[in-house]
């Protein structure tokens, strides 16, 4: 049998071929699912990817006294909002944090061990992500990682063993001040995903909430039931569940396609919640974490055309790389799927890059509010570095009407969002402007021409406003809105992609 820890090293056309016979096994019931170990997990793949390297930096203050968690003061997020920060971001992301923007922080990753040891992340504890988010409101949470399917097996049936892991997650809780647990199992056997799983999260949930009812216990679960699992039971067995809405696409594909499509195709998010976790959302919708991922796919394509048939799986972009290099090629937007992708052709080649933008993630975001889930969450905090495009998305869909006190608490930075975006014909440009009173909005085309320039002098410079933009008459494509304001001697440059459809 084909060991899935060398299957990376596979040449392309030996990968697809390796994955189109097992689904074939599978439709034809001649294998399970247990059988199948392919490394279809974000989480497993950049673990792995991370694994060898070593990480020198930490915070200086991490032995300091680990303050409570205190009540929020700000209404924001009105919804649940749950990152996963993995430690390979730390402390590079730290900075960006918008903790207004935050319910959850989860801590990428406390490896669990064949005897329920718990492997906490390089330079643990990050005291200053604790003490920042508990100042903020924001609840931590130890992120319980395996990827074993064997190994998970034995957590799940040996007492002995099970009782030393609860214990140690308790340890771990108690001793950092935590606020729960997401336990990230994958790879989990087929004849174990239903009511062996389920139970084993039950009596964590049970074994938690009699020492702090207030510990919050979640299971990182697949958007697709591929087999064995019971997602109505799991959602019940724990506080709620974290869909991870990503890996549709991958390294594995054989087309180029988007990571997390919430339209199109067979699988996609839509199916998703409205099929798969059917039960759930007509039950308890309030269990459901709708997981987007902040990272996507590049490959070198046959053609320039959508769903293109691949050479090769170049790598995967975080949503930084991915837009910085898209600022440089030509977005297009996937109708069929409702996402955004990028083409680089270097006169020989094509690469095809598929990630989402500020404005599917947008959508994605609208479709957890209209299902009346739980929240929504990002694999992985720091994959947009200092890129503000995700943050403003989130403000737009789940911050509170923003006011002067609210805005102060951002370093007094002024924000623009654009909506709708794509659109067709108009668009509007809203400013959260508090520092100046002189601005200029430009909207430039792909050519670098200035299609509109609007300018005004606001006396009053703490205030909000919105701009109605008519490019009716231009031609559909990518244009860029650059906002640039004067306060004093400070000049403040924002820049927004546009797609007009």
């Amino acid at each position: 049998m084909l060991s899935l820890y060398n299957y990376s090293q596979l040449p392309f056309t030996m990968k697809a071929l390796v994955i189109f016979c097992a689904f074939q096994l599978l439709s034809l019931g001649i294998i399970g699912q247990d059988v199948i170990r392919f490394p279809f997990s974000k989480h497993k793949t950049d673990l792995d990817l991370h694994d060898a390297v070593s990480y020198g930096k930490f915070d200086t203050h991490r032995f300091d006294p680990i303050i409570p968690i205190k009540s929020r003061e700000l209404s924001t997020p009105t919804k649940t909002v749950f990152g996963y920060l993995p430690y390979w971001q730390y402390p590079s992301a730290v900075e960006y944090l918008q903790y207004d923007l935050l319910s959850h922080i989860s801590i990428f990753d406390f490896g669990i061990t064949e005897n329920g040891d718990i492997d906490p992340p390089p330079n643990w504890p990050w005291t200053d992500v604790i003490n920042s988010s508990h100042q903020n409101g924001v609840k931590v949470i130890l992120t319980a990682v395996n990827f074993n399917g064997s190994q998970i097996h034995t957590l799940l049936t040996d007492d002995d063993i099970k009782d030393a892991l609860f214990s140690n997650l308790l340890s771990e809780l108690q001793q950092y001040s935590l606020n729960g647990v997401n336990i990230d199992f994958e790879s989990v056997n087929y004849s174990d995903r239903g009511n062996l799983l389920n139970n084993f999260m039950l009596e964590l949930t049970e074994y938690l909430h009699a020492v702090d009812s207030s510990y919050e216990i979640s299971f990182a679960a697949p958007p697709i039931n591929w087999g064995g699992w019971d997602f109505e039971g799991l959602a019940l067995s724990c506080d709620y569940l974290f869909i991870m809405g990503y890996d549709f696409y991958g390294p594995w594909s054989s087309t180029s396609g988007p990571c997390g499509p919430l339209t199109g195709g067979t699988y996609n998010i839509t199916t998703a919640i409205v099929d798969e976790y059917s039960t759930v959302v007509a039950n308890n919708p309030q269990k459901l974490i709708l997981g987007v991922p902040y990272y996507g796919n590049n490959w070198s394509t046959q053609n320039n055309w959508a769903y293109s048939n691949i050479i090769d799986h170049i790598y995967q972009p975080t949503f930084q790389n991915a837009m910085n290099q898209a600022e440089q090629d030509t977005i297009i937007w996937d109708n069929q799927s409702e996402t955004s992708w990028s083409l680089n052709y270097n006169g020989s080649d094509y690469y095809q890059t598929w990630f989402d933008t500020d404005s599917s993630i947008g959508l994605k975001y609208d479709f957890a509010n209209q299902h009346q889930l739980k929240g929504v969450g990002m694999w992985a905090l720091g994959y947009d570095g200092s890129r503000l495009e995700l943050w403003d998305e989130l403000r737009k869909h789940f911050g509170s009407p923003v006011s002067i006190e609210d805005l102060s608490i951002h370093n007094q930075k002024e924000i623009v969002k654009i909506y709708p975006n794509p659109f067709s014909g108009y668009t509007n440009i809203e400013i959260y402007n508090i520092n100046s009173g002189f601005f200029n909005i430009e909207i430039i085309d792909s050519y670098g021409r200035i299609v509109t320039s609007i300018s005004e002098l606001k006396e009053n410079t703490r205030q909000s406003f919105t701009i109605n933009i008519d490019l009716t008459n231009q031609s559909p494509g990518i244009y860029f809105c650059v906002y640039r304001s004067l306060s004093g001697n400070t000049q403040t440059t924002i820049s927004k992609k546009l797609i007009l459809q």
